[in-house]
């Protein structure tokens, strides 16, 4: 089970438009909309139990200025999700300053019960090879451990044609999630 803060009031993705510019570009990794089931509301906790289409459960965390929201909800209604990754990669020098990891999470209004999270894991790796004819690449990551990745993404492609062994570069996961809870709730 995973815990994701998430606070509710509004919808939508058109988050990512309001969010600041990276030097580097983020390519979508995943997007998905869906409908979760909620399986217990805990106003004590502010804790909201969701159920994936797949059967995985979920724990949304809300904070505390949205928990009286909770009590519109029940176990067996619907909510929607609004899900997107991204991943950004930009060459860097040794001795720039090491990237820093965000989580943010926040209401668009009164209006549409939902609301967002965002968090975006920053780390820098140290590129040992790369295979151009598979367009893999092996680094280390800040936990010295060895990893090799196939990349499919055509922009981060073109990028393995400029990185050689030694180059650092700060890698960045962009998680934003939306919820919606339907109106009438």
């Amino acid at each position: 089970m995973r815990k994701i803060p998430l606070s509710l009031a509004a919808a939508g993705l058109s988050l990512l438009a309001a969010l600041p510019a990276f030097a580097q570009p983020e390519v979508i990794l995943r997007a998905e909309r869906r409908t979760d089931t909620v399986e217990s509301v805990d106003l004590q906790q502010r804790q909201l139990l969701l159920r994936r289409p797949s059967g995985r459960l979920i724990t949304v965390q809300v904070p505390p200025r949205n928990a009286r929201e909770l009590s519109r909800l029940n176990p067996g209604d619907q909510v929607q999700i609004n899900h997107i990754d991204l991943i950004a990669a930009q060459i860097v020098t040794p001795g720039s300053p090491e990237p820093e990891s965000t989580v943010m999470g926040g209401d668009f209004g009164p209006r549409i019960t939902g609301g967002f999270a965002l968090s975006r894991e920053r780390q820098r790796v140290r590129i040992e090879s790369t295979d151009l004819a598979t367009n893999r690449v092996t680094f280390v990551g800040p936990d010295n451990m060895s990893r090799t990745v196939t990349v499919r993404q055509p922009l981060l492609v073109a990028m393995l044609r400029d990185v050689k062994p030694g180059d650092l570069v700060d890698v960045t996961i962009t998680e934003v999630l939306a919820l919606i809870v339907p109106p009438g709730r």
